[in-house]
């Protein structure tokens, strides 16, 4: 087993600000990469995850990424590392699993100073999704999520505040399969239950993507993509929508969340045989046209998408004479031409994995270069146009609010003071009171449960959120939902 740890302690943000990146003055116009950076050192093998969950994560300046590894026969594991200087320098990994058993498809998700793992494992004997933890502090135990027959796997996970959402394939049959949801809702976990209730084809490649009381599922059942979303953070959700449908193969849904957009990429056959990258995106109202991102008769598999802003970053494998990675941005304009970042002569470069905040882009995938599949990650930078907020001091007054039953208000003031933050109605009247007191500078979060300082539920409409203090006042429109 190896004995690598995390050197020092994850470092606590403590800014909720972070969920919503940067704030974009223009548009940049072209990304620079650096150099391939080794991460794994395993002589048999490792591997990301093969059902496009995420690998990486991103929080401030603070890059995770997760694995599996083994010899694939007798034992594999699930490590984790941490760069704290925006991928420049990483922590020797951490051994996850704690067991030498048989782990596979591990996922990653991080809010603050938490980071969350799933991933699947045998541990004793069973093909069961198992949890972990880590606190700002220490590693928390091991905690096994399902209790089935040996028939639960390829976990994805998605967390907002301390809500985690984990979804997963229950297998029944060889050609009968559900997709199944368990959520912690900030006190214990709760039980599980079937999402794809309904679907008549074999259903597998969850995808789950999670920003405030919003929670959005995509997977896949041979000839149509489904999506359910729930307003509730996990508690109810919405039917089951196929938003994508045909006579052909559609496969490896992976969505992402921007404010209130939904942005989704999968491998659809509907041109080539071998597969093309398509793209598309729910505005808040909608869901946009099936967009190519490839057209070509190599075989193209293992997208995988990230937003920051009007920036969309999807990367995937494509086999143009051996396994590359292949990478395209749209900048709110236009799509860039496909770039491919792993060129070499070892031909076996696989299972992308892509982040993004700001003007930082974040990518980890498998690489066969020295005789043996390892993890790498990869650095790019956007240039020309944005401008970047510093991770951790506001110099200037922030004040952003999302539209939703409880909406989710995020706020920066560049020194400390009497910081006054109230909802008003359309009348002026202020309603709540949300803060109203000394605070530190920096980024700060407050939700709001859609009532007023007597507690009563307010209706659905257009309501104002003001912040105040000695110096500056801002206010911020936002719709609250039922």
């Amino acid at each position: 087993m190896p004995e690598g740890y995390f050197t020092h302690k994850i470092r606590g943000l403590g800014l909720g600000f972070l969920l919503f990146g940067v704030l974009l003055a223009t548009t940049a116009t072209a990304q620079t990469w650096g150099p391939d950076v080794r991460l794994s050192d395993n002589g048999p093998g490792t591997w990301p995850a093969g059902n496009n969950a995420k690998a990486v994560a991103v929080w401030g300046d603070t890059v995770y990424a997760v694995w599996g590894e083994g010899d694939f026969e007798f034992w594999s594991g699930v490590s984790c590392t941490g760069s704290y200087d925006k991928g420049k320098t990483w922590n020797v990994y951490y051994w996850i699993s704690e067991n030498n058993s048989f782990s596979s498809s591990p996922a990653i998700a991080v809010y603050e100073d938490n980071i969350h793992v799933v991933w699947s494992d045998r541990i004793d004997g069973s093909n069961e999704i198992y949890y972990r933890r880590f606190n700002g502090n220490d590693w928390e135990p091991v905690e096994r999520l399902t209790h089935g027959d040996s028939a639960s796997s390829s976990p994805s996970i998605a967390v907002s505040g301390n809500v985690v959402h984990v979804v997963w394939q229950y297998q029944k049959g060889d050609w009968d399969a559900d997709i199944y949801y368990r959520r912690f809702d900030g006190n214990s976990w709760q039980p599980s239950g079937v999402l794809s209730t309904g679907t008549v084809h074999m259903t597998r490649g969850a995808s789950v993507a999670s920003l405030g009381n919003g929670v959005h599922l995509v997977w896949e059942s041979g000839d149509a993509i489904h999506y359910r979303h729930s307003h509730d953070k996990g508690v109810t959700w919405d039917e089951d929508t196929s938003i994508v449908r045909g006579s052909w193969l559609v496969e490896e849904p992976c969505v992402t969340l921007w404010d209130n957009e939904v942005h989704l990429v999968w491998v659809d056959h509907r041109k080539h045989d071998r597969g093309d990258v398509y793209y598309k995106v729910f505005d808040g109202t909608s869901w946009g046209p099936d967009t190519p991102i490839t057209d070509s008769e190599d075989e193209t598999f293992h997208p995988s998408v990230a937003v920051s802003g009007e920036d969309v970053h999807v990367a995937w494998s494509q086999d143009s004479g051996g396994y590359e990675v292949f990478y395209r941005r749209f900048d709110g304009n236009d799509w860039s031409p496909a770039a491919i970042l792993t060129p070499n002569d070892w031909e076996d470069s696989r299972f992308p994995s892509i982040a993004a905040q700001g003007n930082d882009i974040h990518l980890v995938w498998m690489d066969f270069r020295n005789h043996t599949n390892e993890i790498f990650y990869k650095h790019g930078t956007l240039e020309g146009g944005i401008e970047e907020l510093p991770p951790l001091i506001s110099d200037d007054y922030y004040l952003e609010a999302s539209s939703e039953s409880e909406p989710l208000i995020h706020y920066g003031i560049p020194k400390a003071g009497k910081v006054s933050l109230v909802i008003a109605d359309v009348t002026g009247r202020v309603v709540r009171t949300l803060v109203s007191t000394e605070q530190s500078a920096g980024y700060h979060e407050v939700i709001w449960d859609g009532r007023d300082d007597q507690g009563n539920q307010l209706s659905t409409g257009i309501y104002f959120c003001r912040l105040r203090t000695q110096e500056h006042s801002i206010t911020r429109k936002l719709v609250l939902l039922r």
